[in-house]
């Protein structure tokens, strides 16, 4: 997308083609898949060791890439020092020459590489930088690249108003300073920024939001500030599809929280919400995929209602203390694969699971050795299969 090989088609988004490109690759064995993610899109692919080679050597033929990168960073430092007095020396027309290459990744330390050589230039249309150590990165790219990766605190210019994807790590958060521009249109996925509501320390979280009319998918940790716990708000992400937030912070039981409609993945853990709550979730009209996590819901019972995760292909139960769980005749309809884990006070499962028609897989890590025969019962009369980690539970 960043080098305009992913054209535009009316009615879907870059990132919708590109993964129609990225399948015909798949389909042609040109590349692997290495990883799926739970609705069966793929997660993590990698190419054949020949075609790496040969991208790599093209990539040097056209200037497309440069990687910039020691493990030893005190090796680092030295190099970077011997690079950059070559290049700091050089007229602006010859630093200009000097940085043609279309993507660039930079591991450094701020100080060391970012401040003094300010890789810039027009060609420059994907940047990744990973600081070693510092936490702050004020200084603004003269750049409009279409993927950005940041560590410690980011405060980005306006000039990064075609930015795509932006990645950032360390739980950066987003100063204060630098916003006063900048909408971010055209971002279409954030991870893994900070939510902090402290005004003293970074800029309000529901402003950052507000900058981010067209976001589809944001992982995000949201840390409370002194006095209550905060929910982000999300009405004015209406396009969002996918969320995936941590919480640090004290139980959400008397703050309110809200998902956009449009959502169709989601991940929820540490956020300590009473089963009664479940029911926001499980009105969402789109959601495929859910993942509650690390006490996510705290109580001993859920009653799932009538109607409810209707769409909900995959579910997820991790770290939970349920030990009751009931599902009404008409809920999740269309489940396919479900996933326990650590989930040990749990005794038995619903008999109504037996008769979700579309469910192909039940997996069970760590559970009771009851909740591990009441499925084995439940499946004997259905055709879906069970999984039980470790092996010897399964006996």
């Amino acid at each position: 997308m960043a080098e305009e090989f992913v054209p535009q088609i009316d009615g879907k988004s870059f990132e919708d083609v590109a993964e129609d490109y990225l399948t015909d690759l798949i389909g042609r064995s040109l590349v692997m898949v290495a990883k799926k993610r739970s609705n069966g899109s793929v997660k993590v692919c990698h190419v054949h060791d020949l075609l790496l080679e040969y991208c790599k050597r093209k990539a040097e033929e056209e200037n497309f890439f440069e990687l910039i990168y020691k493990e030893d960073k005190h090796t680092l430092c030295d190099d970077l020092d011997d690079i950059l007095e070559s290049t700091y020396s050089l007229s602006p027309e010859e630093l200009y020459t000097r940085h043609t290459q279309r993507r660039l990744c930079i591991y450094s330390q701020r100080e060391s590489f970012l401040v003094k050589s300010r890789p810039s230039g027009p060609q420059l249309r994907s940047l990744l930088f990973f600081d070693i150590n510092d936490k702050s990165l004020t200084k603004p790219y003269d750049i409009s690249p279409i993927c950005l990766a940041l560590r410690g605190e980011v405060c980005l210019p306006y000039t990064l108003s075609r930015l795509r994807h932006l990645h950032v790590d360390a739980r950066a958060v987003f100063g204060c300073d630098g916003w006063n521009l900048i909408q971010l249109e055209n971002l279409q996925t954030i991870s893994t920024p900070a939510l902090i509501y402290n005004k003293d320390h970074a800029m309000d979280p529901n402003e950052v939001m507000r900058r981010l009319p067209n976001l589809r998918k944001l992982r995000c940790i949201s840390v409370d500030s002194e006095d209550c716990c905060h929910f982000p708000s999300l009405e004015c992400v209406s396009r969002l599809e996918s969320l995936k937030i941590l919480h640090y912070g004290q139980s959400f039981s008397s703050c309110k929280f809200n998902f956009p409609s449009n959502l169709k993945r989601l991940t929820l853990p540490k956020f300590q919400l009473p089963w009664t709550e479940i029911s926001r979730i499980g009105s969402l009209p789109h959601l495929e995929v859910l993942k509650l996590l690390a006490r996510a819901f705290e109580g001993v019972q859920w009653d799932m209602k009538d109607g409810e995760f209707l769409k909900l292909r995959f579910l997820k139960l991790d770290s939970l203390n349920i030990e009751q769980w009931n599902i009404s005749s008409d809920c999740l309809p269309s489940l396919e694969h479900l996933v326990l884990q650590s989930c040990k006070k749990l005794k038995e499962f619903p008999s109504c699971l037996g008769d979700v028609s579309t469910l192909h897989s039940v997996e069970l890590h760590w559970c009771s050795r009851s909740s591990v025969n009441s499925i084995i019962s439940i499946q004997e009369d259905e055709g879906f299969k069970v999984h039980v980690y470790p092996r010897e539970f399964d006996s």
